[in-house]
């Protein structure tokens, strides 16, 4: 058992960051209205955060559906952008969200193909 499985299993805000992505939405429903760079086809990354807390301005590692711990060339190094929770029909930009939550995430989309972690 790792330090990521126990937080995953806790689902501990101070674990591990771990989301898994489950969807990409046009940038038009992100947390501004727009993305962050003035691109029309940014999208934002919607996902849950099963452990540890991500921040806007944070650096994160993105796994795409081929990697394995063995092989890492399917993993990319990315900034978020900007981080939202969506409250009804609309979304809210915060500055952290923590483990058991949904969130939205600019600026990680270029290295999305069809699902990630």
């Amino acid at each position: 058992e790792s330090q990521v499985d126990r937080g995953m299993r806790s689902c501990d805000p101070k674990g591990p960051l771990m989301i898994q992505i489950v969807k990409l939405f046009s940038a038009q429903t992100s947390a501004g209205g727009v993305s962050p760079l003035g691109d029309t086809h940014a999208f934002s990354a919607f996902g849950r955060v099963m452990s540890g807390t991500v921040k806007e301005g944070q650096e994160v590692r993105v796994l795409g559906e081929n990697y394995t711990l063995q092989d890492d060339e399917d993993m990319a190094r990315c900034t978020v952008r900007g981080v939202a929770i969506c409250q009804g029909r609309y979304t809210m930009a915060v500055d952290r969200v923590p483990a058991g939550n949904w969130v939205l995430l600019d600026g990680i989309d270029t290295t999305i193909t069809k699902t990630a972690t």
